[in-house]
């Protein structure tokens, strides 16, 4: 676990750019 916040950065921009 050394980006968790790639992931959640990749979560959260899906859900800004629907």
């Amino acid at each position: 676990d050394k980006q968790p916040f790639e992931q959640k950065a990749a979560k959260l921009k899906e859900k800004y750019e629907k």
